[in-house]
């Protein structure tokens, strides 16, 4: 070994094995190679293993703040762009090394001794085990701000249970519903998503989630409020409680469609309000497969005894992750369905096919009573493909940060055509296609009439018309937008003055209409009444003109991808399109799913361990405000 290669900083995170020409990590006991006379293992280790620790430049460790030349340490130092290396000035002194030395050591993170190292690493085995908390802790995102912010601020002491509880939780939530506010109140227009649930204490919870676009044309999303609901879910009760929340952040007037599950009383509180419904369109897809998937009922009821088979019995998992690997398979699981989810049964459905010969030789040695027969091996084969398009419509559906209320009619007849074009020769599969047909048609019957679908999607630059097939609905919803869009107003788009400039035309005035000295004329003209006529019709003051010009050059446009983000496409063209644009800020807020209400008591479920019960509505309801809203 070199010199300068033993002399690394490198090396004070390892011990040289010279035998086997290894190095030792002295954080993780991993042995390293450094044959060949490079580091760059070792650098790469910390790097990818232990990026907490900071190295240190190999010349750092070279300076010589006593014996080299300033000057030419100085020309060395400046000419190496690396920003860890330090310049030397020729002017140095006693006062300017011993300068040079306090910096050089604050600039310097060193590792924490091995012993100190270790003891940490104890104290975080012993919080996860004594605490109950999951591995994946250490993980976490925001648990790993906040040890680098804890390490950088060595007098700071955690707050008592009290403190937290009392004081900074509630410091916190008013400052995040103070800015909720501000970004609420700039908003033009929104949408409202709500759902209920129960917690392990029978408690009952109602959430509320506004969607708005934003300034840079990005779809937002806000928890207004979860909070405990004691009153009977009646229409009445639930329209009240709407109306209160819509009051307490004052968006009466903004709101453009509350969308919700389908049951009955919310879909009627909606109505009571006078407030446009819109059907959760993933949860009418769930009901539409497991009305379906009901024709093979006896087949899931095969696939879910085997799936708790082996989630119960440690011999039955042991004994298929070994045949899994004799077998050359990768270890899978099995998964289990949820009944409220129908994708979790494609999910179960999927895996067991996935692990099929495994299973079936696991099953046939420990329990040959709950083989399937090659029939129903088929039924489960034949029903993925024709279930796929559901799951993936509902995953993609169901996303939050992008335009979804657009692709309801494309998917909706993509899905049919899709149906009307898949054979089997099952019988089981037959009924279950001709169920999913009947069920698709009388859900989704004259979707195209619902002018909130039908005006969105035409103002996807991805679908426009084209996605309506009625041609009737498309030629109405056209001409409505026409009318509509240009009496649109224009103040509610927050142009600056310079982008406004730009769009003010200086007003002509015609030659006729001035004598010979300048001035306008005061006599009556044959022209008069005329030029009254036409110029309703032409001047730009004109708004159904504005609205008509407007949106015929719009659909004149190129389609854009699929792909594509139709949210950028606007903001790109918010000035060339001022009151289409003003328009889609109604229409693009408006989500196709209510599951961004319902992620809210996924995180509910975690708030209500077993370990907090004795949380009080009040505070779940504004820790599920800060989990939302942070």
């Amino acid at each position: 070994m070199t010199s300068r290669r033993k002399h690394s900083s490198l090396w004070m995170h390892f011990t040289e094995e010279k035998e086997s020409k290894k190095a030792k990590c002295k954080y993780c006991s991993s042995y390293i190679s450094f044959a060949g006379g490079s580091n760059g293992n070792l650098t790469r280790h910390i790097k990818t293993k232990h990026s907490a620790i900071s190295l240190v430049s190999e010349r750092q460790d070279f300076i010589n703040l006593s014996d080299s030349d300033p000057h030419q340490t100085s020309q060395t130092a400046s000419r190496n762009g690396n920003s860890q290396f330090l310049a030397i000035s020729s002017s140095s002194s006693t006062s300017a090394v011993s300068s040079l030395q306090n910096s050089i050591t604050q600039y310097i993170h060193k590792p924490p001794p091995i012993r100190k190292v270790e003891e940490i690493d104890r104290q975080v085995v012993k919080m996860v085990a004594k605490g109950h908390h999951a591995l994946r802790i250490v993980e976490e995102p925001e648990m790993r701000k906040l040890i680098q912010l804890v390490s950088n601020c060595p007098g700071y002491q955690l707050p008592s249970r009290k403190t937290l509880s009392t004081n900074l939780m509630s410091n916190v939530h008013q400052e995040l519903q103070s800015e909720a506010r501000i970004k609420i109140k700039a908003a033009v227009a929104l949408s409202l998503t709500t759902d209920s649930w129960t917690s392990s204490n029978n408690e009952s919870y109602i959430a509320v989630t506004a969607h708005f676009i934003d300034d840079e044309t990005k779809l937002c999303s806000i928890l207004l409020t979860c909070e405990s609901f004691s009153d009977r879910h009646t229409s009445e009760n639930l329209c009240d409680f709407l109306r209160n929340v819509m009051i307490e952040w004052d968006i009466l007037h903004k709101v453009t469609a509350v969308v919700s599950d389908n049951a009955s009383n919310i879909i009627n509180a909606v109505k009571l309000g006078q407030w446009r419904s819109i059907g959760c369109f993933a949860h009418t897809l769930n009901l539409v497969v497991q009305n379906a998937t009901i024709e093979i009922s006896d087949v899931l009821v095969q696939v879910k005894s085997i799936v708790e088979y082996f989630n119960r019995s440690t011999q039955g998992q042991n004994k298929l992750t070994t045949t899994q690997k004799q077998l050359n398979l990768p270890i899978l699981k099995l998964k289990q369905d949820v009944p409220t989810r129908w994708n979790s049964t494609y999910d179960m459905l999927q895996r067991i096919i996935q692990v099929k010969d495994a299973v079936i030789t696991t099953i046939a040695l420990l329990r040959p009573d709950l083989s399937i027969n090659q029939e129903d091996w088929e039924v489960i084969e034949e029903v993925l493909p024709l279930l796929k398009p559901f799951y993936e419509v509902t995953m993609e559906i169901s996303a939050e940060k992008n335009v979804t209320l657009s692709k309801v009619l494309v998917f909706n007849n993509l899905i049919q055509d899709y149906l009307g074009k898949h054979f089997s020769r099952n019988q089981k599969i037959i009924a279950v296609q001709l169920a999913l047909k009947r069920s698709m048609e009388t859900r989704f019957k004259d979707l195209e009439s619902n002018i909130l679908y039908a005006e969105c999607t035409i103002l996807d630059p991805r679908f426009k018309a084209r996605a309506l097939r009625n041609q009737k609905c498309r030629e109405r919803t056209i001409e409505g937008l026409k009318n509509k869009v240009g009496k649109t107003p224009l103040q509610l788009l927050q142009f600056n003055n310079q982008e406004n400039s730009s769009n003010v035309k200086t007003a002509l005035v015609p030659v006729s209409s001035i004598d010979e000295n300048g001035n306008k004329k005061d006599c009556v003209s044959i022209w008069d009444e005329y030029d009254n006529e036409i110029s309703k019709i032409t001047r730009p003051e004109n708004k159904t003109v504005a609205g008509i010009r407007e949106v015929d050059k719009y659909l004149n446009e190129e389609y854009l991808d699929r792909k594509m983000d139709p949210l950028q496409w606007w903001h790109e063209r918010r000035h060339t399109y001022p009151h289409l644009y003003a328009y889609i800020l109604k229409r693009f807020c408006i989500v196709a799913s209510s599951v961004p209400c319902e992620r809210v008591f996924s995180g509910a479920g975690q708030i209500i361990t077993q370990r907090r019960k004795l949380l009080k509505p009040n505070k779940v309801s504004r820790l599920l405000f800060l989990h939302s809203n942070m």
